[in-house]
């Protein structure tokens, strides 16, 4: 754990001392459109009648504003992703408009902090990747990149900065696997930027800490533990493996709903007798584990997890959009009845090239023995699993040192067969516009549209100024920034006042 210990005083220097002038303008473009695209998700959010009964429960004035904010950008599933594992927006849009509403502070510093709250979490979410509890684990990092941020933001000294980071793990909170399937998985996001804020003051309230809590909280979560990610900060830019997704649902059924709008024009859903998706290991647990909630009737959000449903919206109403889990198609009978003829299974070609990519899973596979390796294999792909061994790169997995960030591509594929009477459709899909893999323009143009559900709060002409001042995040002065924050108050307030 010594390397543990020297990466965190590293990483506390490397982020003091961050500016805009050391980062890469594709880097800035990547944070900017982290910040934009997690306040695109929370406005979604309150669009939708969640959303408003969310916001009416908690805000009343300004100051619940980071407290609300993280839980409506994780509300529809719709924020963005690093390809090194992490929902991280959401403590990033909270901590930066909190200190934003009460300090002069610029564009430029909390693009600053987002780099290095982001390059820092990503590191230490990346060496956690195989744990047990994988999934369960996001409250502690949200509380990191919220301790990271305001330290960066309010310029604290190294030692701070190391403290707060330490005092941000130093609680480890594991929800009850059921908590994934009720609306209280937004508390998570909130939970985490609220402990992060009290770690920041505590860090800088009680300046002499000599114990390195995250040492202990790697020790704690069960599974295995990556040490290799703890490399190259200044070098290779996690933030480039920002994934922006294209609909209100988790990442990874976004290529089945790419996939089954190819041929939605070309069928009639009620002409439909059997629906077969072949799915890769991650989305094909994800189905399953979604699948046991709702046979106990537990409806959203699990539904944002479940592939069966996300495809039969689609195929019944077009692309997906926040008001997909308003009761009235939450209810539909047509999107149930597609349900009961959809059956998924898992393909282990889809799951050799998810592995085969230099994904988190496949970069933990570079640091076990052949023994562990074929432990969890055969525990989650059975017998058949072992075949996957044939390719070199799932052998001996990938070394972070090595990996071109750049070219990793974040493949989440699938393969649908859909059945009619007289005819029978093939598709497939490996990527979609906006994912890790795709160019930066295409996801500029996704977070962009995204962001377009401001304009149901305020008239065209706040809506152009807004857009000016979050495309030119890094150059805009506090009073734009205090303009954004007007913003959202604005849009906050109208949805209460909605309910």
């Amino acid at each position: 754990m010594n390397n543990v210990r020297e990466f965190l005083i590293d990483a506390s220097n490397w982020v003091h001392d961050l500016s805009v002038e050391k980062i890469p303008l594709n880097s800035i473009d990547h944070a900017k459109i982290l910040f934009i695209d997690t306040l695109g998700a929370a406005i979604a959010s309150l669009t939708t009648t969640y959303g408003k009964m969310f916001v009416s429960g908690f805000y009343n004035d300004i100051d619940d504003m980071p407290t609300v904010l993280p839980a409506l950008s994780i509300l529809l599933d719709f924020d963005s992703t690093l390809l090194y594992y992490g929902h991280l927006g959401h403590g990033i849009l909270a901590s930066a408009l909190f200190y934003a509403i009460s300090n002069e502070t610029t564009g430029s510093e909390i693009v600053e902090a987002i780099i290095g709250a982001s390059e820092i979490t990503s590191r230490i979410a990346a060496s956690l990747v195989l744990s047990e509890v994988r999934g369960q684990m996001m409250m502690p990092l949200h509380a990191l990149t919220t301790a990271i941020m305001l330290a960066k933001l309010s310029d604290q000294d190294p030692n701070t900065i190391l403290n707060a980071i330490n005092h941000a793990v130093s609680i480890l909170l594991k929800p009850l696997r059921e908590g994934f399937a009720t609306i209280a998985k937004t508390l998570i996001a909130s939970t985490g930027f609220n402990h992060g804020l009290n770690s920041f003051n505590l860090a800088k309230s009680v300046k002499n800490n000599n114990n390195l809590s995250f040492e202990s909280f790697l020790k704690n979560w069960k599974g295995i533990i990556v040490e290799t990610p703890y490399s190259g900060l200044g070098k290779r830019w996690h933030i480039n493996t920002l994934s922006i997704k294209k609909y209100p649902a988790c990442s990874y059924a976004q290529t089945a709903i790419e996939a089954i709008l190819q041929i939605r024009e070309s069928i009639n859903p009620s002409e439909i007798t059997q629906i077969t998706v072949k799915e890769n290991l991650l989305t094909y647990h994800m189905d399953k584990t979604s699948k046991v909630f709702i046979e106990r009737g537990l409806r959203f959000p699990i539904l944002q997890f479940f592939t069966p449903y996300l495809i039969s919206y689609t195929l019944i109403y077009g692309k997906p959009n926040p008001l997909m889990y308003e009761k009235e198609y939450i209810q539909s009978k047509g999107i149930w009845n597609l349900i009961a003829k959809t059956k998924f299974m898992h393909s282990l070609n889809l799951t050799s090239k998810l592995l085969r990519e230099p994904l988190p899973f496949s970069v933990a596979f570079k640091e076990l023995n052949i023994l562990t390796k074929l432990y969890l294999l055969l525990r989650f792909g059975g017998l058949k699993a072992l075949t996957m061994l044939q390719y070199p790169e799932i052998r001996r997995g990938h070394d972070i040192e090595y990996i071109n960030l750049e070219r990793t591509k974040k493949i989440l594929g699938v393969e649908i067969e859909v059945k009619t009477s007289t005819t029978k459709y093939e598709i497939s899909r490996e990527i979609i516009d906006g994912f890790h893999g795709t160019s930066l323009d295409k996801k500029w143009a996704i977070t962009l549209n995204k962001l377009n559900y401001l304009k149901m709060f305020m008239s065209d002409t706040e809506f152009q100024h807004a857009i000016d001042i979050l495309r030119n995040l890094e150059k805009a002065n506090y009073e734009e920034l205090n303009f954004i924050v007007k913003v959202v108050k604005k849009a906050l307030e109208h949805s209460v006042k909605m309910v």
